[in-house]
């Protein structure tokens, strides 16, 4: 429904694909729908390029470019395009014959990635189906024992069309539940059991965006729900079934006690 949205109005459709690569639907990647796909080798996400980085992708020759353009500095030739000299050195700034390496023809970034992250990312990338199985199997332990305790937490369900490998797994306390989401966060992380709230939430309640011009669709009441009830526990492929028995222990401890 969004590629046909998209393409009645004339819109590009851009795939954060960052928390979910590997990620399908219908059987298909998720990019097949997108004109453009972005993803993350952040550490805590599905591979790693040495701990940061990401990657554009796209099909269109004329996004692939920009996409480098804006990467490099905003320079109109990256190192790959500069072997045509007659090209490189056919630009022109207020009629001053440049090179096309130090042409600025769009604001930029230093984004470039380095040889050592690409090294790490392709070792990476040949475990990716192993990480994400160990990912699917944690995330479903998880959901079977809070399941135990749906009368505290509303769980995360999965679209029978998708077949998403989690990057954490998200709980939204219920309203009618007594648990205060600071107090438990604080409990498992006394514990050693990293938490995350679930990102931003509503991001227009945040000091940064309080003021910004904008042009608001609706009451926003699920990321409000997001902003004061969810968080995020780990299902790392680092994890192994050890890690959850003492996750899951330490949750029963204080769930029993409420």
């Amino acid at each position: 429904r969004l590629r046909a949205l998209c393409d009645q109005r004339k819109l590009m459709l851009i795939e954060d694909s960052c928390d979910a690569i590997g990620n399908t639907f219908q059987d298909k990647p998720t990019g097949r729908w997108s004109d453009i796909t972005t993803t993350s080798f952040y550490a805590g996400h599905h591979m790693t390029s040495g701990g940061g980085g990401g990657m554009v992708l796209t099909d269109n020759a004329a996004q692939l470019n920009a996409a480098r353009v804006l990467t490099g500095w905003g320079r109109a030739l990256t190192e790959k395009d500069d072997r045509d000299i007659r090209e490189r050195f056919g630009f022109r700034v207020n009629s001053v014959p440049f090179d096309g390496r130090s042409t600025y023809v769009a604001i930029g970034y230093n984004f470039k990635g380095v040889e050592m992250q690409a090294a790490f990312g392709l070792v990476q990338l040949k475990k990716l189906k192993r990480f994400n199985e160990i990912r699917e199997r944690n995330f479903a332990r998880l959901h079977r024992f809070f399941e135990r305790y749906e009368q505290h937490f509303v769980l995360p369900e999965t679209n029978p069309e998708t077949r998403p490998y989690w990057l954490a797994f998200p709980l939204t306390i219920r309203k009618t539940s007594p648990i205060e989401r600071r107090h438990l966060l604080a409990y498992l992380e006394r514990h050693e059991i990293q938490t995350r709230l679930l990102f931003g939430g509503n991001i227009l309640r945040h000091p940064a965006y309080r003021r910004i011009r904008k042009r608001i669709a609706g009451p926003l009441t699920d990321a409000d729900t997001i902003l004061e009830r969810s968080f995020l526990i780990g299902c790392h492929h680092g994890l192994t079934a050890a890690h959850l028995d003492y996750m899951i222990a330490i949750f029963e401890k204080y769930l029993k006690a409420i």
